[in-house]
């Protein structure tokens, strides 16, 4: 059977479309006939390619403090405010001490200002320093704000920078998600992050990304 005419190339532009031929027999001819009812690969792969949902982010220090302050509920503050709860009883063993001894007024009131000093500088310059370290790595000391533009497909995301270096991280590696004010902070593992602005959204949105993450 010889193929004379055949719809062939519709089928790769329109997996709906059914697949049509004219056919004569020839003796010497070879039955193809039925090849082309297959969808090409490659024409999976590319539908697999299109993001479902797009964001950009443009990451100032504001925005940045502000994931940073929502991340450290879970992680670092915890083990802040031991410390606090620490220097508190320690403190007021001290008193109770220096009372107990006699002791001077003005030796209660150096210590007081020192343990308020010392709580002071781990409850907010200590966290400071840290992100402005790290938002300097970021940035790389460019006076310029990072961007970031995430495209989420089926099955992953992806992170583009400023450098146009692309990271792919599959959506089984998402191990949960905070929300803040301006910020969704995708948790993921080997400790990384991904910041998403809510207002950045260029095409798809949140609700519709987050049905791919795994349930938590």
């Amino acid at each position: 059977i010889v193929i004379l005419e055949d719809n062939a190339m519709d089928l790769y532009f329109d997996s709906t479309a059914t697949y049509t031929s004219t056919t004569a027999e020839y003796p010497m001819g070879l039955n193809i006939s039925g090849i082309f009812q297959k969808i090409p690969p490659w024409r999976n792969l590319m539908q697999k390619t299109e993001p479902i949902a797009e964001n950009h982010i443009t990451i100032t220090r504001p925005l940045f403090y502000e994931g940073m302050r929502s991340m450290g509920k879970k992680s670092s503050q915890k083990g802040i405010k031991k410390l606090i709860l620490l220097l508190i009883i320690l403190y007021f063993l001290i008193a109770a001490w220096i009372l107990y001894k006699g002791g001077s007024l003005f030796t209660l009131a150096g210590e007081t200002i020192m343990i308020a000093a010392l709580i002071l500088w781990m409850t907010f310059f200590l966290p400071r320093s840290r992100w402005k370290t790290r938002y300097k790595a970021l940035s790389q000391d460019s006076q310029t704000a990072p961007e970031r533009t995430v495209r989420f497909y089926e099955n992953s995301l992806t992170v583009t920078g400023n450098s146009c270096k692309t990271t792919d991280i599959a959506y089984s590696k998402i191990t949960g998600w905070q929300e803040s004010k301006h910020l969704y902070i995708l948790e993921c593992a080997e400790n990384i992050r991904v910041l998403i602005s809510k207002d950045g959204f260029t095409s798809g949105d949140f609700e519709l990304v987050k049905a791919h993450f795994p349930s938590k």
